[in-house]
């Protein structure tokens, strides 16, 4: 579920940035404000970091292919947090 949670996210950015990209940028109908867009790249910056920490975590575990052989229950409350965040990042 957190590798799906994860290709989910990559899904919502690369359409946000195709959308932010397209030849008819910026459109009046546009509904996100930039407080919203700061909004969003805050949610990313924490996913993000929270990530980094996760692979830390789990890497000498024999990274995420590996995680529910361990007995790590930190590691696997991370991953259940970090695929919320992500869950909650795509609703936006």
């Amino acid at each position: 579920e957190f590798r799906e949670k994860q290709m989910l996210m990559q899904d919502k950015q690369r359409d946000l940035q195709m959308l932010m990209d397209g030849p008819d940028w910026p459109r009046e109908d546009w509904t996100l404000s930039t407080d919203d867009a700061k909004d969003v790249g805050e949610a990313e910056r924490i996913i993000q970091a929270n990530m980094q920490q996760m692979n830390q975590r789990i890497e000498p575990l024999g990274g995420l292919g590996r995680l529910h052989e361990s007995e790590d229950r930190e590691a696997l409350e991370l991953i259940a947090v970090l695929t919320e965040m992500i869950s909650c990042y795509c609703d936006l």
